[in-house]
């Protein structure tokens, strides 16, 4: 209502009504493409923000919903018929939390939008020299590897349940996920 009343963009306004969903199971998913964009980014940034700082769900636990998130980012794949790679966005989500906030890591973060990639961060850390370069070796010596995977398995997880609901077998699932890739969720659910 209020980017209405300023006069802003029916995508913008929607966009900021939309970004919450899905709230649950019976919610639709944005399909407006700058509600879904939003929607998108705002559940991965939160999910691997959490995974970032090693605060994920255990057992029955997930006070911060991030179980909801993820199923919300799997139904908004599917629904949508969205295509990327999944743990190309989590390696380039974990870069940024790591290595923004500084002068060198935002500008290296301000080279690689420009590459638009993050299989270019070689070029990136090349242009910027030797300081980008031990600043990369400190920020990427960490987990992040592995917070990149254990995420990538949340999701499979999620995937998984959303797939049995369709009343999909669970061996057709696993096989579907153990063929690479298997970062691309639609792509797997092609295959299921």
């Amino acid at each position: 209502y209020y980017a209405q009343a300023a006069g802003r963009d029916a995508a913008v306004a929607d966009a900021f009504r939309d970004h919450w969903k899905p709230m649950g199971q019976g919610d639709a998913v944005p399909t407006a493409p700058v509600s879904l964009a939003v929607a998108l980014a705002d559940k991965i940034d939160t999910l691997t923000g959490f995974w970032a700082i090693h605060e994920k769900p255990t057992g029955s636990k997930d006070p911060y919903a991030l179980r909801r998130a993820a199923l919300g980012v799997v139904r908004m794949v599917l629904e949508n018929g969205v295509r990327f790679q999944l743990d190309r966005l989590f390696d380039a989500q974990i870069l940024r939390l790591r290595v923004g906030g500084s002068e060198v890591g935002d500008r290296l973060l301000s080279i690689l939008a420009r590459y638009g990639a993050h299989r270019e961060l070689d070029a990136a850390v090349e242009e910027l020299g030797d300081e980008a370069r031990d600043w990369m070796k400190a920020a990427t010596a960490s987990d992040a590897g592995a917070i990149s995977n254990d995420l990538l398995a949340f999701f499979h997880d999620r995937l998984k349940v959303h797939l049995r609901d369709e009343g999909i077998r669970h061996d057709i699932i696993d096989t579907a996920l153990a063929r690479p890739p298997a970062d691309d969720l639609f792509l797997v659910v092609a295959r299921a």
